[in-house]
Order: structure tokens, then C-alpha cells, then sequence
């Protein structure tokens, strides 16, 4: 049974390069779970993405790697974190016109810390690239049922000798609060186009410039509060959602058959979701821009 994924796969998941990935291990921010004692390759678990989105969060905020570090390994305060948010506040203003965007949600998040709010909104700005895709366009009855309708995929994908390229995802062409029928256009990404046929269609999914990304961990059920927060934080960093709700599929239902186990689960617990939100600023001639990671 496949337990973790190799490092070029787990960077493509976190949209970071191998270099960096290697990088965060030799400042032990981010280490390999597994190192090969023959080949020296290296490995991580799926559940280390979030650790990533945690750095990727920080680093957004301006703080350098050292500082990143220190506050997640060596146990600061809540007090420690505001008090060297205020400090990067003050060198922000100093260079608003060219870190305005940045500038916004440092405010934002230095509000919730203000309020007493856990410091858990580990929401990304980053760059979708295009890929080629299979997609079939449907309307499902429930939430809970979408990973159901993948299996057409999978045959579709089997017939063709194909094998999936990453995670299968999908776009909500309603709106996403709902739970019931809902307008849905289940994508798996694959290497080239192929043959369309039986309302599967093959074509190149067009880059996303800038989305908002969040880990949700858990039930689809749960999906909406989820959904909340990454609306509350684009409100409180003047962004607008201009485009559909992606959700990719991390690891999900067991009734997939071309996916290795590490991205399957029994038991709704263990589910792992990326929502992507498609985003543009609300800031006059403010430009928001992904996360160097």
C-alpha cells in the first residue's frame, strides 16, 4: 500500500518547486516523512500539505523563513505573532505603493488576532496552471455523492490505457451553498486530449491567474462552514470570486480505481479538499498577486 508520495509529486500538489521543498528541509520547516536509506529519495504524506499552506501563509504575510521558523517550531505566543505582525505593519506602510495588497491582509489578520480568533485561516493566494483534462457536465442530486460519478471517468480513462496526472476536482457552476442538485463539472486532469465521446469531453482547462485556496479536512457535510471562512477572508482582503468554486479531491471515497491508495480514504474523516476560489481585487488600481513560495 502506497503511504506517501514522492517529493516531485507532493510539490506539484503544493504549486512550490523540489528546490524549495528541499530548502524548507534543510531549515527543518518542512522535512520529508520518509528518506529511502539506498536511494536517498524522498518522501512526504498527504497530510503535510497543510504544514505547507501554514509557511505559504506567513510567507505571504512578509515574514522571512527564519521567522516562519521560530513561530512554528519553537512555541511562540499569540503575543509574540502580533507583536512581530505590528512590526511588519509599520515596514508595509513605509512601501504601500507597491505592497498595498499585502498590506490589506496583514490588517485583516492582525483584526482577528485582535479579537481573540484562532490563528487557523490558512487561506493562499496562488497561480492555477492549465492542463488537460477529461470532464463530464452533470447535475447531482446531493453533495455526498459526487466522488460516486467519477467511476465514468475511470472507465472512460481505462478504455483509453490512460492514467489520471493528479488529483480529480470539480467545478460548481451553481452556487456553491447548495447541497442539493447541483450543476457540476467533474474534471480529472490526464497528459493530452483525447477522443470525445458520451458527453465526455477532452480539452486543455484554461490557468487560473490568481485563486484563494483553503485544506478543508473532514465530511463534505462540513464543506459550507469551510466555504464561509474563504468568503470572510476575501471580504476582509478586497477580493471578489469572479468565476467557478474548484474543489480538487485530495484524497476521497475509496470507489476511485486509478488513484493509489494514499489518496483514498474509508471513513469521511479522513477526507482532504483544496477549494479553490477564482479571485480579483476590489482595490482601485490594486494588483493581488499568488504567494512566492
Amino acid at each position: 500500500m502506497k503511504q506517501y508520495l514522492k517529493i516531485g509529486e507532493f510539490a506539484k500538489l503544493g504549486h512550490v518547486s523540489v528546490q524549495t521543498l528541499r530548502h524548507y528541509a534543510k531549515l527543518n520547516l518542512l522535512e520529508p516523512s520518509h528518506i529511502d536509506d539506498d536511494t536517498g529519495y524522498r518522501f512526504y504524506k498527504l497530510e503535510q500539505i497543510k504544514h505547507l499552506h501554514q509557511i505559504m501563509v506567513l510567507k505571504d504575510l512578509g515574514l522571512t523563513l527564519e521567522q516562519i521558523t521560530k513561530l512554528l517550531l519553537d512555541g511562540v505566543t499569540e503575543a509574540d505573532i502580533q507583536a512581530m505582525l505590528r512590526l511588519q505593519e509599520v515596514q508595509l506602510e513605509r512601501s504601500v505603493s507597491e505592497a498595498q495588497q499585502q498590506l490589506l491582509r496583514v490588517k485583516a489578520r492582525l483584526t482577528l488576532m485582535r479579537q481573540k480568533q484562532a490563528f487557523r485561516d490558512d487561506v493562499v493566494l496562488k497561480q492555477i496552471d492549465a492542463h488537460y483534462v477529461v470532464a463530464w457536465r452533470q447535475r447531482v442530486d446531493h453533495v455526498d455523492t459526487i466522488e460516486q460519478h467519477f467511476t465514468v471517468l475511470d472507465n472512460f480513462l481505462e478504455d483509453h490505457h490512460m492514467k489520471p496526472t493528479g488529483p480529480c476536482f470539480a467545478l460548481f457552476h451553481d452556487d456553491r451553498s447548495k447541497q442539493t442538485n447541483l450543476e457540476v463539472e467533474l474534471m480529472t486532469p490526464i497528459s493530452h486530449t483525447l477522443p470525445e465521446a458520451d458527453g465526455i469531453r477532452s480539452f486543455k482547462l484554461a490557468a487560473l491567474p490568481l485563486a484563494a485556496c483553503l485544506i478543508h479536512q473532514g465530511s463534505y457535510q462540513s464543506l459550507a462552514a469551510s466555504y464561509a471562512r474563504l468568503r470572510n477572508w476575501l471580504a476582509r482582503n478586497h477580493l471578489q470570486q469572479v468565476g467557478a468554486a474548484r474543489e480538487v479531491y485530495l484524497r476521497f471515497a475509496d470507489v476511485a480505481t486509478l488513484y493509489p491508495d494514499v489518496y483514498l480514504a474509508q471513513k469521511t474523516d479522513d477526507f482532504v479538499t483544496e477549494l479553490q476560489l477564482p479571485v480579483q481585487s476590489t482595490v482601485l488600481n490594486v494588483q493581488a498577486t499568488p504567494v512566492q513560495a
